[in-house]
């Protein structure tokens, strides 16, 4: 009966709502969210949480939207980061004697090499948190809050490690049961988490999208197609003026490292959507940047170098349309989780439509899964 009466409140105000005229229609959907929100505490009623993924024939894609992926971008006010102070007490004595013994085996195999080992300084995603307010364009935006703290790439190794369950102590048994059993995205778990991504989608001045595949010497998701910009959050590059990450920062070096160019005053970074990877538990952020070059030109700066060109064997040029990018995706194989999705994510955005890109993207079997 309660949720009789939720869903008829929602009928009818719906309708009242749909029938405002388009001058008034903003402040009259704020008044009936907040309504809703009434009637649901009301009557008690709560979201199931949504574990749905999008899918390429049979095959899922790891990844789950938190947040975003509309029509619509994130402002910088609406991406608010802070750092916390470093707490290696807080991982578990199981997971500290896991990363003792990969680092001894990471700098036998740096040695032999003859490299020395590398562990870079990276951030923790501690937690994260959601709420809304009103901007100027729309009577509900999404603003995230997102607190770190820093880490380091051994403890990412480590994380991964743990992931891949090769070789564990049988000490790890009981953290390892855990790491597998975790569904709760809202709270990572605070071992894991040391990689926050970045990724964009290029898109040239002629409409083309840039796509590459991942070289075989990357750590994460190595030989898949990705977006051309991923890059995880670094200290202290990627400090703002309180040592908190900027996501904007991170992504400027993305784009420098990997494509080779640095950005104007034409260019335009936009974050449009935030999720993760529950395979990795890689959190990240996804979006687009529109670039002045031709994909000719994008083409040419990449023969004549970039910093990061390792990371990639190649990158290739897709034409920004649903059925362009709906055929590299089915045809492509495998796609990194973040990249499949942020490129759907930027065609929705430039289409400015949901509905059109979904049904475009179906006809080359896409489904969405539970």
């Amino acid at each position: 009966m309660e949720a009789f009466l939720y869903f008829l409140a929602g009928l009818i105000a719906g309708y009242f709502v749909n029938m405002l005229s388009s001058a008034h229609a903003p402040w009259f959907q704020l008044q009936y969210r907040r309504v809703r929100r009434r009637i649901r505490r009301r009557l008690g009623w709560k979201a199931a949480p949504s574990r749905e993924l999008l899918a390429i024939g049979s095959i899922p894609i790891s990844w789950v939207v938190l947040d975003g992926g509309h029509t619509s971008a994130y402002s910088q006010e609406a991406l608010v980061t802070s750092c916390v102070p470093a707490h290696d007490t807080a991982l578990l004595k199981e997971f500290r004697q896991l990363r003792q013994q990969i680092d001894e085996h990471e700098t036998v195999l740096q040695l032999a090499a003859g490299n020395p080992a590398w562990n870079g300084d990276r951030y923790q995603l501690v937690k994260w948190g959601l709420d809304r307010y009103m901007s100027d364009e729309s009577p509900e935006d999404s603003r995230l809050y997102f607190q770190f703290a820093p880490s380091n790439y051994l403890n990412f190794l480590t994380s991964q490690h743990l992931l891949r369950a090769i070789d564990l102590p049988s000490n790890c048994d009981a953290l390892r049961q855990e790491v597998g059993s975790w569904h709760d995205f809202d709270r990572p778990l605070p071992y894991m988490a040391h990689s926050f991504g970045i990724n964009l989608v290029p898109i040239t001045s002629d409409n083309f999208v840039i796509i590459s595949e991942r070289g075989d010497k990357v750590r994460s998701r190595s030989g898949t197609w990705n977006v051309a910009v991923n890059e995880g959050l670094q200290r202290p590059v990627d400090n703002n003026a309180y040592g908190a990450p900027d996501f904007y920062k991170a992504a400027e070096r993305g784009i420098f490292e990997e494509l080779g160019i640095t950005l104007g005053k034409d260019n335009r970074i936009l974050f449009l959507s935030f999720g993760v990877d529950p395979q990795l538990q890689q959190y990240g952020l996804l979006g687009l940047v529109d670039l002045s070059l031709t994909a000719e030109q994008m083409q040419t700066v990449r023969l004549m170098g970039v910093k990061d060109r390792w990371e990639a064997k190649q990158i290739q040029f897709i034409p920004l349309d649903a059925h362009s990018i709906g055929q590299a995706l089915r045809d492509k194989k495998p796609w990194a989780p973040s990249g499949a999705v942020a490129l759907i994510h930027a065609l929705i955005y430039k289409e400015q439509s949901v509905r059109r890109v979904m049904a475009a993207l179906q006809s080359h079997g896409f489904v969405i899964t539970s």
